[in-house]
């Protein structure tokens, strides 16, 4: 992997002793591959005029060693919140397969406080996440900066909240939202059922934007003190001031540079003292168990990539291992609800119960209407046989007569029954399909619809970054959650931001009012004199 025309020293691959530790050939194969990763935030923070820090170890490295410290595995960078979110915003449209940016948004399942800039095509696995069901790729940890405030007894009250919140989300993901499920032994049991009414009330994505919003609390006000609150969540050595990080140089790492804050000195000095006295330490992520920087992980249960990680347009000019084609005959709705199925399995475990989850083939082909289509991707076999698996399946459906406000009376089409394969998920196969289907709708009306479910904010962000407005709230039969209804125009959506809001807003309370998330109508009582 080259990026940005940069290519990898020969030399540099090699291994080496350093400082009396032997750096191994394969530990110089994913620095190279962590190296390029930076090279990739450098060009976007670049692009986007946002600043990014060298951070913990790779701070020290860079200052002491002009490099890794020797036995050092991964890179680290701070941002302050405000470019954090940027670099997020972003990030879709930016990083090409097999660049992928890990966060809490772009996989449910990874929850830590910070996000992972990663190559898909590599493996690092760490003992205490081997049995989680997200990426596991060579990757550079990238931390969020927020302000905290200067009096101290609002900091400590402040703190404590953090780490409620924080305790009940950690509970459920490392638990796998089930008290059976057990993959670490230091979460304890009476937590994970004390803590299950509080996400069962909120959802697990609800919760953690409000433990996000929690964090930012202060962010618009000139406090003096910074910290990366929602990964450490207010430890004392991760506390220092702003003006720490309001200038900063490139200085050599390496066989390039790295961005580092002028006021370096203090900031290490408060989390290791002399940081200058070689010591061996471990790292934060715990022991690796499985590191290839030439080969992708396999994973072993749950979602193991992004759906949403990359689209068709941003990937142009590179060759994909699949293509989207229309269905042709050949390929049954039998086959189509297949996919379906195993598709929408994961997303039940997280309190999603989609309608093609258990839909049959005949209902599958009622779904798509008289004059509806599918599309499918078709993936190429890795045995070399030129056989194509089908990998994922998308429709569309047209009618006559749109009964929403935000297009009353105007013929529209509807997307639905988007689904790929668990093993194919992470190449941007669900992206490469919403495009083609948005490609193919627009060529016959100006107004497309989908919905899906409230607490499925991969698509529902995803789709808002591709100009998709909120546009209705419902609660559907065969169904046990509320959706979210979304609107995309072929030309610029003719309502105000603050009209489309206001609807959104006020069909969100009358539903929430008078219908459970099954659909069923609540019971209201009338007060007459």
């Amino acid at each position: 992997m080259i990026l940005n025309g940069m290519t990898i020293p020969d030399s540099f691959l090699e291994e080496e002793v350093r400082n009396d530790y032997t750096v191994s050939a394969g530990m110089k194969k994913v620095w190279a591959v962590q190296i390029e990763l930076l090279e990739e935030l450098k060009r976007v923070c670049e692009k986007y005029h946002l600043t990014y820090y060298a951070d913990s170890g790779t701070l020290i490295g860079a200052v002491r060693h002009k490099g890794y410290i020797p036995w050092d595995d991964d890179i680290d960078i701070v941002m302050m919140r405000e470019d954090y979110r940027k670099l997020q915003e972003v990030a879709e449209k930016e990083f090409l397969y097999p660049v992928f940016l890990q966060s809490t948004y772009s996989e449910n399942a990874f929850f830590k406080g910070y996000s992972r800039l990663m190559n898909l095509d590599t493996t690092a696995v760490s003992g205490h996440d081997a049995e989680k069901g997200f990426s596991h790729g060579v990757c550079i940890d990238i931390f969020p900066l927020d302000r905290i405030p200067d009096d101290e007894k609002e900091f400590l009250k402040w703190k404590k909240k953090i780490r409620r919140m924080y305790s009940a989300l950690y509970a459920y993901a490392y638990s796998g939202g089930s008290p059976g499920n057990k993959p670490y032994a230091y979460v304890r049991q009476g937590a994970i059922l004390a803590y299950r009414s509080v996400i069962d009330r909120y959802g697990y994505m609800k919760l953690f934007k409000k433990y996000e919003d929690l964090c930012c609390r202060y962010n618009n006000t000139e406090t003096g003190r910074v910290s990366y609150i929602a990964y450490s969540r207010g430890k004392a050595k991760h506390l220092w001031r702003r003006c720490l990080f309001d200038t900063s140089h490139e200085v050599p790492f390496e066989f390039t540079t790295i961005n580092i804050p002028d006021g370096y000195d203090e900031r290490l000095r408060v989390e290791y003292g002399d940081y200058m006295v070689m010591k061996r330490a471990g790292t934060t992520h715990g022991e690796m168990v499985k590191l290839d920087a030439e080969n992708a992980f396999a994973a072993q249960c749950g979602e193991p990539r992004n759906p949403e990680n990359a689209s068709a347009e941003k990937a142009e000019g590179k060759e994909h291992p699949w293509r989207i084609i229309g269905k042709p005959d050949e390929i049954s709705y039998e086959e189509i609800t297949d996919v379906l199925h195993e598709a929408h399995a994961s997303t039940a475990d997280k309190g999603m119960h989609f309608v093609a989850l258990t839909q049959t083939a005949e209902e599958t082909r009622k779904r798509l209407g008289e004059d509806g289509k599918f599309f499918v991707a078709l993936a190429r076999s890795e045995d070399g046989s030129g056989e194509e698996i089908l990998a994922g399946v998308g429709a569309v459906a047209f009618y006559k007569s749109c009964k929403g406000w935000y297009g009353k009376g105007q013929p529209y089409a509807d997307i639905k029954m988007v689904g790929v394969r668990n093993e194919f998920k992470g190449q941007g196969i669900s992206s490469a399909l919403y495009r083609a289907l948005e490609e193919y709708a627009f060529s016959r009306v100006d107004l497309i619809t989908m919905n899906t479910a409230e607490d499925n904010a991969i698509v529902l962000d995803s789709n808002a970054r591709h100009g998709w407005k909120r546009v209705d709230f419902r609660s559907w039969s065969k169904t046990d959650y509320y959706s979210v209804v979304m609107a995309k125009w072929k030309d610029a959506c003719p309502f105000s931001d603050a009209a489309v809001k206001r609807h959104y807003e006020l069909s969100k309370a009358k539903t929430r009012l008078l219908r459970n998330a099954d659909g069923k109508r609540r019971g209201v009582v009338v007060l007459r004199k």
